[in-house]
């Protein structure tokens, strides 16, 4: 009778632990499943109760804050150098000079026109269909990442993009169904949109007075460092030191820039 006990309570025991994890994973993936939702009404919550005011446009309590700042001053030495006024084959060449490292101009106009295709619809707006049609990444991180660039494309200036952003990033930094390697790609992309946007506002080119125009430059940019930490049209291998990202990341946002609003040559 003792043995039976024994036996009983055991598989109780079992039966216990069993249940116990597929609550906790079913939680996990109900957990995750509801990151977008969250994600998307903490956002619009935050846009509808802002009120405008001047910000700062860095943010350290995102790890990956550095990337759009080393990002911005790439793209402040060449607009100081003039380049940004000449022609985007005397722009590339002020790059090589900063990174001493010669470029290949065709594999960069070949890379934008495969940005064009798919990251811009009807010639104007952001195309979701790019970021959902990845494999090699979870439907809730396509989702993050996609409405951060729809919501903020529809902000109605900068300080109100670098407040959602900062909203979005803390959303980000704080969540905990997230990987830390989700967290990686997801912020160091909206670290280098919201530097990159606040640059081009900045800049306003007249020929393209657009306020939407300047964010899709940035948009540009986040993508391309998206395409990076996901192994999208690049071989990761060639990318192996922030020297090599940032190369890329600003070469992308200056052939966006030639390439008019948006990108429409």
């Amino acid at each position: 009778m003792k043995k039976i006990s024994i036996i009983v309570a055991s598989l109780l025991l079992v039966s216990g632990v069993i249940f116990y994890s597929c609550t906790k994973d079913k939680n996990i993936k109900e957990s995750k499943k509801d990151i977008v939702n969250e994600f998307v009404e903490t956002l619009n919550s935050s846009k509808a109760s802002f009120q405008s005011k001047s910000l700062e446009i860095g943010y350290p309590e995102n790890p990956y804050d550095s990337m759009g700042i080393i990002h911005n001053n790439i793209l402040e030495k060449v607009n100081n150098h003039n380049s940004l006024n000449t022609n985007i084959y005397e722009a590339i060449s002020f790059l090589e000079h900063i990174f001493n490292k010669q470029l290949d101009d065709n594999f960069y106009i070949n890379e934008f026109k495969k940005f064009k295709l798919q990251i811009i619809i009807n010639d104007t707006a952001y195309n979701t269909e790019f970021i959902n049609s990845l494999t090699n990444i979870s439907n809730e991180e396509k989702g993050l990442v996609n409405n951060y660039f729809l919501i903020l494309l529809h902000s109605k200036d900068i300080n109100e993009v670098i407040y959602l952003s900062k909203v979005a990033e803390l959303y980000i930094i704080n969540n905990t169904n997230l990987s830390s390697k989700e967290k990686e790609r997801i912020l160091s992309t909206f670290a280098i949109f919201r530097n990159s946007s606040s640059f081009w506002v900045k800049i306003n080119p007249q020929k393209l007075s657009s306020w939407y125009n300047n964010l899709m430059f940035a948009v540009a940019d986040g993508v391309a460092r998206y395409c990076i930490a996901n192994c999208i049209h690049v071989n990761c291998d060639d990318f192996q030191d922030g020297k090599d990202v940032n190369m890329y990341t600003s070469t992308m946002s200056i052939m966006a820039y030639y390439g008019g609003g948006p990108w429409s040559k």
